[in-house]
């Protein structure tokens, strides 16, 4: 029996270059760069900001951007009881997790607003996105701490390699979105129910890309006109390089033990997310299990499909429709993609088959968007 264990990405700091790779041009004299880099959000964020601005007030920028992504895991965070902070009791979603099944919590506009998106999300992709799949993470736990040792079972002391076929039998049915209940009475008084107990919410797949965003709007409203931000691999640029040209970023290869940039592009006010299969899973008897579950079968999506990337104006979308595509596979994926509304969505997707090839699907076509395959190992294939 073999057992390969994921490391978690706490160990070191520099982890963000592993899921993306960026390339930068040597800075004009009047620019300073100035960068930030701290764990927060369940993973490690890097701020970069180039500008002429004077040290003091860069740092105040950098400094008033994470205090933004601090205050926003207080909201977000579905895994409080488990990632111990100081900063925190727990956090409001926990509040509404802790409560399901009983009664309504009330919570603040910026929770509502997204839990509402992200029932909107839901309903577009069949649940291949879905908040309320909460009890199947917790019950996998794959990438935290815990998922570097087998799964006790409490009951006879024997250990499980992977969660029973019972026990995730027993959690599927609290895993519909629509027992997520919203209420709002007036605008000053909104409340999460869960109808079940048991019932948890999870925004894994929609948080860190609605914090990229609030960070780019705080940046930008400070003045700031070329940026790069990175939360753990969800990645927005800002404004162009210090060479006035657009932003080049490389996309990691997805295949286990490569490290190396297969794809860069040329971009400009735009987030890229990646989802993929190599990101958080743990290898059992040579079978690997990754993190991206499907809520409709209780396991980890098994397609075609290492990986997928979204490039979105809106990190948010990115961070959604990257989830949900990797979940749907590469046909229903082309179908949601074209189905939704533009130019509010529109969207660059790349799909990374295991068979080493790329298919990209374009809504960018008027714009000049570059990107190049730079791993001869890899091909592009049509639709």
């Amino acid at each position: 029996m073999s057992s390969q264990k994921f490391k978690p990405f706490y160990a070191v700091l520099i982890l963000f270059f592993v899921f993306t790779v960026l390339f930068f041009s040597r800075y004009p004299q009047e620019l300073k760069e100035y960068a930030k880099t701290d764990a927060v959000l369940g993973t490690v964020c890097r701020v970069r900001l180039l500008t002429e601005k004077p040290e003091k007030k860069a740092h105040e920028i950098l400094n008033s951007v994470f205090t933004e992504l601090f205050r926003l895991e207080s909201l977000f965070n579905a895994n409080s009881d488990i990632q111990h902070t100081n900063r925190y009791e727990i956090s409001e979603l926990e509040k509404v997790n802790r409560l399901a099944g009983t009664e309504p919590v009330e919570v603040s506009e910026e929770l509502y607003s997204l839990v509402k998106t992200s029932i909107f999300f839901a309903e577009k992709t069949d649940g291949a996105f879905n908040p309320a799949i909460g009890p199947l993470v917790k019950l996998w736990n794959i990438g935290f701490n815990e998922a570097e040792t087998a799964y006790p079972d409490k009951q006879n002391g024997d250990v499980e390699l992977i969660p029973s076929k019972e026990k995730i039998e027993a959690v599927l049915p609290l895993l519909d979105y629509r027992d997520i209940i919203l209420s709002e009475n007036g605008s000053q008084h909104k409340t999460i129910f869960l109808r079940k107990k048991g019932m948890r919410l999870d925004l894994g797949g929609i948080a860190k890309g609605y914090a990229a965003d609030k960070a780019a709007l705080l940046i930008v409203s400070a003045g700031i006109k070329n940026a790069l931000i990175d939360l753990g691999g969800n990645i927005s640029v800002i404004g162009k390089n210090p060479s006035n040209k657009n932003w080049k970023i490389g996309i990691k290869n997805p295949n286990l033990g490569k490290n190396n940039s297969i794809m860069n592009m040329e971009v400009t006010d735009r987030s890229l997310v990646t989802s993929g299969n190599y990101e958080r899973y743990f290898i059992r008897e040579g079978i690997l299990y990754h993190h991206i579950l499907d809520s409709k079968t209780g396991y980890p999506v098994k397609n075609d499909l290492n990986a997928v990337s979204i490039l979105c104006k809106k990190s948010v979308y990115a961070d959604v429709l990257s989830t949900a595509c990797f979940v749907l596979g590469s046909e229903k994926s082309q179908r949601l993609l074209n189905e939704l509304e533009k130019p509010e969505y529109e969207a660059e997707a790349f799909f990374f088959f295991k068979d080493n090839t790329v298919s990209h699907l374009s809504d960018l076509k008027n714009e000049n968007f570059k990107f190049e395959i730079t791993d001869k190992e890899f091909k592009e294939n049509t639709f």
